[in-house]
């Protein structure tokens, strides 16, 4: 307003969020969650050629000395998952229960929908649309991993989530006790206050938090656990938020690939 603008609440109505990259102190916890069980990371080789990018499949294993820390976190995600989420969503000590099975319902509903307009559904994804079951850990397998445990807070420090809590005198730092205490270099943590604000859970339900959301995260993204988008949805709605959510079928981790619904959606809120 002191340059003059109009004065007007900039309060946002409505969020369109592909993918989202959020509650990074858990994101570790939830990706072992989800992953614990593969040992191999797929990923691919980029190289530029005269007119073309060309790219190259890489699979390699995850070291045995990475592979120790899936298990604690892994095993301290289902009491984050009993303490947060909303409406009877619930996880035993193995990572199982009504958390997860609804999980695997979103993973059912996103194939179905595609096999609807005419997609296949294999038989390797572990979805079957005759028993209408989900098995995860094959589901996961098909899709296959991409980040080794902790996947966001590296003992290495190489991750642009390292990058993003960095201060003007470190370049990176970490952001969980986790991953603090199992640096391989000493780096230090970031403060608790901008690690808070990178966290949209901690903002459910605040006076300025959006009425409408439509969040889209596809069912091949390996970027992040489902678990961390479905979390944010479910919060949402149990504070009363208009919550349009879905896991499409075959999607990676990428956005802006269905705008025809999304204008449609921002037709109908307003």
């Amino acid at each position: 307003m002191q340059i003059g603008a109009t004065e007007e609440s900039d309060r946002i109505y409505a969020a369109s969020c592909y993918c989202p990259i959020t509650n990074l102190e858990h994101a570790d916890a939830a990706y072992e969650w989800q992953y614990g069980h593969l040992s191999e990371l797929h990923t691919e080789h980029w190289e530029r050629q005269i007119d073309h990018w060309k790219v190259t499949p890489v699979v390699y294993p995850i070291s045995k000395e990475r592979m120790a820390l899936s298990a604690p976190l892994r095993a301290s995600f289902p009491e984050y998952i009993n303490r947060t989420a909303p409406r009877g969503l619930t996880m035993d000590g193995d990572g199982n229960g009504s958390f997860t099975e609804y999980i695997k319902q979103l993973i059912l509903d996103s194939a179905e929908l595609a096999a609807q307009s005419g997609a296949e559904i294999p038989i390797e994804s572990g979805v079957s649309l005759t028993s209408g079951t989900v098995d995860f850990k094959q589901y996961c397998t098909y899709i296959t991993r991409m980040k080794p445990p902790c996947a966001f807070d590296d003992p290495d420090m190489q991750t642009y989530e390292n990058d993003l809590f960095g201060s003007e005198t470190e370049s990176v730092r970490h952001f969980t006790q986790f991953g603090h205490e199992h640096s391989l270099h000493g780096a230090s943590c970031a403060p608790r206050e901008p690690i808070a604000l990178m966290n949209a859970m901690n903002f459910i339900g605040h006076e300025g938090c959006a009425q409408h959301w439509r969040i889209r995260h596809g069912a091949a993204d390996r970027d992040t656990s489902f678990a961390i988008p479905v979390l944010l949805a479910e919060c949402l709605r149990s504070v009363g938020k208009s919550v349009d959510f879905c896991l499409p079928w075959g999607i990676p981790h990428s956005g802006d690939y269905d705008l025809p619904e999304l204008f449609a959606w921002i037709d109908d809120i307003v």
